[in-house]
Formats: structure tokens, sequence, C-alpha cells
């Protein structure tokens, strides 16, 4: 279970775009606009709900914000959906892999904290 435990917190950094459909449990909201929190741009915001029982993260929110090409530029997760977030983070360093883009380093405002992925290919089959 620890080890599902990680790969699932591990694809969910790396490839949360495609959560947004795989997650077939979980609740999207209707997109609206706000200012994120970290780079206070006026963005379009979307919160995926995971429900209150089951899974490993019951009840946390994701608010995810993305500009006019859909790319994600940050998203907040409030555990529990509380009001306040837990820790926002910067999406950035956006490669394509064969027209799949994925963001591949996330940081948080203070520099403090750093999440990259390396050695990222994509194999077409």
């Amino acid at each position: 279970m620890g080890a599902d435990r990680a790969f699932t917190n591990d694809k969910y950094w790396f490839l949360v775009p495609f959560q947004l459909v795989w997650d077939k449990t979980a609740s999207l909201s209707e997109p609206v606009k706000k200012e994120s929190p970290l780079g206070k741009e006026n963005l379009a915001m979307i919160t995926i709900t995971y429900p209150t029982e089951g899974g490993y993260t019951p009840g946390d929110a994701y608010d995810i914000f993305y500009d006019e090409k859909f790319l994600i530029k940050e998203w907040s997760y409030r555990p529990k959906n509380f009001d306040i977030p837990y820790m926002s983070t910067r999406f950035e360093n956006y490669q394509d892999f064969d027209g799949i883009k994925i963001a591949i380093n996330h940081k948080k405002d203070d520099g403090k904290w750093n999440l990259n992925f390396t050695d990222v290919s994509i194999t077409l089959e």
C-alpha cells in the first residue's frame, strides 16, 4: 500500500491534467476567474474535490489555476477542503513531449521547496 500511495502521489504531481479526466470519483467545479495565490495573475480556476470516503486523500481539494492555453500555472492543495490552502506551488518549465506539454518543475514561492522531474521521456506505441 505504501508503494501504491507514493506512486499515486508522484503521478498526481506529474500528470494532474490527466487526473482531471482519469479520476472518476472526483468532482470538478465550473471554471471561474480568480487571482492566483502566488503570481497574483487573473487566471481561470477550477477546483477538483475528492469524496469524503475512500482513497488516499478523502475530502481533499485542489484549486487549479490555468491560462488561456489551458496550461496549469499554479495550484493550491486544501486538505479536507479547508478554506485556507496548506500549500500552493507554481507549475514551471513546460516541455513538449510529442505534443504532450508537461511542467517538470513545481516550486513554492519561498524558493525553499522545489519538485523537479528529470529524465522524462514518452514512448508512443
